[in-house]
């Protein structure tokens, strides 16, 4: 499947928030053991722009397929990946992008435009050019994160990314 596992990601109670709302998509009664009743906390403060970046990219779910603090991305099938060598045993090891190490590449305008406008299923590089198209891809994001959101999250990602020291 290409649904990437979350049991890593997920806080303590979680599963049952997740629960919770699937359960709200039906006309059936929810029974009160799932019912979530916090109420949300207010967005914490923060020192600098990057900080609040961390926040926001934990807050849309940037790591269910970029992984925790950027640091690894998600199994994507047939997605390039570290270690292929074999196009016709080595789609499993596709992954999403491991951001501290793509980042770097782009200046504060790419990454806007990259967020804003994502990148299609037809966008995301094939190991096996024969074989079937990564299950999963970058949503535009243009309409959920912007204004000082999204400077913030570029801010955070730009100062997590792996400097190039080999010049």
């Amino acid at each position: 499947s290409g649904m990437p596992s979350f049991s890593e990601d997920l806080p303590p109670g979680g599963a049952e928030q997740i629960t919770s709302y699937l359960m709200s998509m039906t006309d059936e009664q929810i029974p009160m053991r799932y019912a979530v009743a916090a109420v949300p906390k207010p967005e914490p403060k923060f020192s600098s722009a990057a900080e609040r970046g961390k926040h926001v990219y934990q807050k849309y779910g940037c790591t269910g397929c970029h992984g925790l603090e950027a640091k690894q991305g998600r199994t994507n099938f047939n997605a390039t990946g570290p270690g292929q060598e074999d196009p016709a045993t080595d789609m499993m090891k596709g992954e999403e992008p491991t951001l501290r190490k793509t980042v770097g590449n782009f200046t504060r305008d790419e990454l806007r435009a990259k967020i804003q406008n994502g990148v299609p299923a037809s966008g995301v590089a094939k190991f096996n050019p024969n074989g079937p198209t990564p299950p999963l891809y970058m949503p535009p994001w243009k309409e959920k994160i912007k204004g000082q959101e999204l400077e913030d999250l570029i801010s955070y990602l730009l100062s997590i990314a792996e400097k190039d020291e080999s010049f």
